[in-house]
């Protein structure tokens, strides 16, 4: 344990007398006054969102390329300037070297991050008691902003033919629209698969269901909800569309919002005008008091479901749009904001594990210019990959046989090895007050998320058995 100690201990002294952590520590209180350059709309979440957002990913922007950079060099150079040698001619294991090499430059980097976090952090309350911000606005924003709130979407549910409510079942209604269509004579054109049809039928049927005609109405449903107690309150969050949501010049719109109640036929309306294009936050009671009585009813069923709906009464009888990622959705207060703040830091920080943990695999196997090479060419791939990410399952292109088939295996692979840096970077769901998951991280299928953790650290384990195996004698210094 001791040598562990004493090479961690040894790589923060380097990188302090070299005078890195000195620039590092400049930059970075630069990167917690930029904020203060940008202008922001004027609201207390606005001046929020624009201190933590930049502030924070400058900082990680420093901090990311501080860490490649030094884990590319930390091993590289001690190989090529035979530093190594000396250490490893003692009772030092390469293992329990590089062990200590990275946590050296990962307890040096975590420290940088605690302190541009407490930086931006200071920043943000500085200009929020300098403002001049009312109390209702405040309250508003330790309300909606300076908190952490879990973010429930609905689910669309219908009518169904036997009376009952049922989740709208896409796929069925795809595949009947497809047999339908080959009832009347479709024809698949030369180079035109199944899959490609029902894409397109996927997108056309997703299009109208995120559509409501004037005078119908869509229900929603939330599910797994905890039960609140007499005092707590949710918020009720949505963004409409009048006509499309491609058109940027939005009109004013009406329609009301029907929160059914638990057990109870009929419901509690909410009347609504709202501009369309712009984001709503409501609070709802979800205890309701029936007018004139003491009987108390609820919006939440016993098993944590509720149920709402949305009729469209627009005055010039045009349709309004809902897409999936502006709601309805319920958001409730489950932790405060320091809690909050923690988890989405302790998020960065794994990001600068993992970074640390790339390029020391990389600087023990290779020398520095190709690590850093190789280490940045990774990082950059990860981005591009998650980048090209389709935003719907029905957006991506189903290959086509041939070269198609083939590159469309090759980014498959590549997307489940390569890991791109904003998956551990959750500063802008910190910025609109939304709970920070840990499950947020690698998002996506249980048992490929568990696939591609055991393929990296497989890959890991490949790389320390080939640094125990190196022959360092052969490394000559130019």
């Amino acid at each position: 344990m001791r040598p562990f100690v004493a090479i961690a201990w040894k790589t923060i002294q380097s990188a302090i007398r070299s005078r890195v952590v000195h620039v590092l520590l400049f930059f970075l209180l630069l990167s917690a006054l930029l904020p203060l350059t940008i202008a922001y709309d004027g609201t207390a979440q606005g001046l929020v969102q624009v201190t933590l957002t930049y502030s924070l990913s400058l900082a990680m922007i420093l901090l990311s390329l501080s860490t490649v950079w030094l884990g590319c060099t930390v091993i590289a150079d001690d190989v090529e300037a035979y530093t190594a040698h000396m250490v490893l001619t003692k009772p030092v294991s390469r293992i329990t070297y590089w062990f200590g090499r990275w946590a050296g430059l990962v307890v040096m980097h975590g420290v940088l991050l605690a302190v541009a976090a407490g930086l931006a952090l200071l920043l943000m309350d500085r200009r929020l008691e300098h403002a001049n911000f009312s109390e209702l606005e405040l309250q508003e924003l330790h309300e909606t902003t300076l908190v952490g709130r879990q973010v429930y979407p609905g689910v669309m549910i219908e009518n169904t033919a036997d009376g009952t409510i049922a989740e709208i079942d896409v796929e069925a209604a795809i595949r009947a629209e497809y047999q339908r269509r080959l009832s009347m004579g479709l024809e698949l054109t030369p180079g035109m698969t199944e899959d490609m049809v029902l894409d397109t039928l996927r997108r056309e049927l997703k299009g109208k269901l995120q559509g409501i005609l004037p005078g119908h109405s869509r229900m929603w449903e939330f599910r797994d909800l905890p039960i609140l107690d007499d005092e707590e309150v949710m918020f009720f969050r949505y963004r409409v569309f009048v006509d499309t949501a491609k058109n940027r010049d939005q009109r004013a719109t009406q329609g009301i919002w029907t929160f059914e109640v638990a057990g109870e036929e009929g419901g509690v309306s909410m009347p609504m005008e709202q501009r369309g294009g712009v984001f709503y936050n409501e609070v709802i009671n979800p205890h309701v008091t029936a007018e004139g009585t003491d009987t108390e009813y609820h919006l939440i069923d016993d098993d944590g479901t509720m149920r709402i709906s949305y009729t469209n009464y627009d005055m010039m009888r045009e349709s309004v749009v809902f897409q999936p990622a502006d709601g309805p959705m319920i958001l409730i207060t489950r932790t405060g904001f320091a809690m909050n703040y923690a988890r989405a830091i302790f998020l960065l920080f794994l990001e600068l594990v993992f970074l640390a943990t790339l390029s020391c695999l990389a600087g023990a196997l290779m020398s520095t210019p190709v690590a850093i090479f190789l280490s940045y060419t990774y990082v950059v791939m990860g981005a591009v990959v998650q980048a090209m990410e389709p935003a719907t399952p029905e957006d991506a292109i189903a290959p086509n046989g041939g070269l198609d088939t083939i590159l469309w295996g090759i980014r498959q692979i590549i997307g489940l090895v390569a890991v791109s840096v904003n998956e551990f970077n959750r500063v802008t769901s910190l910025a609109k007050g939304e709970l920070i998951m840990f499950n947020q991280v690698f998002a996506g299928d249980f048992l490929l998320s568990l696939l591609r953790l055991i393929l990296l650290l497989a890959i890991a384990a490949i790389c320390l058995w080939s640094f125990k195996r190196r022959e360092l004698g052969l490394v000559v210094r130019k």
